[in-house]
């Protein structure tokens, strides 16, 4: 039933990459998972402290660590760092249980609502 669903929403005109790319990133990621990503946490995350290493453990019993010693703002890498060029660009799509709850935010309406409700947080001695 899920499988149905998915193929339903997917249009491979609209993939941002080709077959061909997606296959050699995948094999990438599987023969070196250190090198594959550490490019992607590269290209698209700004990191405060880089990692000491990327990937540590073992998959067979499941113990498993990824970018030991590294360490980033998760708020500024999902907001506000798209404030530049994409402030006016819908960031959230909010839907709630009826189908008349919902609401669009762009990423300088986010920010707004974010500064705000962390000034709540500081009054309050968060």
């Amino acid at each position: 039933m899920m499988e149905k669903i998915i193929k339903k929403h997917i249009n491979s005109s609209q993939a941002r990459i080709s077959n061909d790319l997606y296959q050699t990133m995948y094999r990438q990621s599987i023969d070196d998972p250190q090198t594959f990503w550490a490019e992607q946490a590269n290209h698209y995350l700004d990191w405060d402290t880089k990692w000491d290493s990327v990937l540590t453990g073992d998959f067979n019993t499941f113990d498993i660590r990824w970018f030991e010693g590294a360490q980033l703002n998760a708020c500024y890498n999902c907001l506000d760092r798209h404030l530049a060029t994409r402030a006016d660009h819908m960031a959230l799509l909010w839907e709630g249980d009826e189908p008349s709850q919902t609401r669009q935010l762009t990423y300088a309406q986010l920010h707004k609502e974010v500064c705000r409700f962390a000034n709540v947080l500081k009054e309050q001695g968060i």
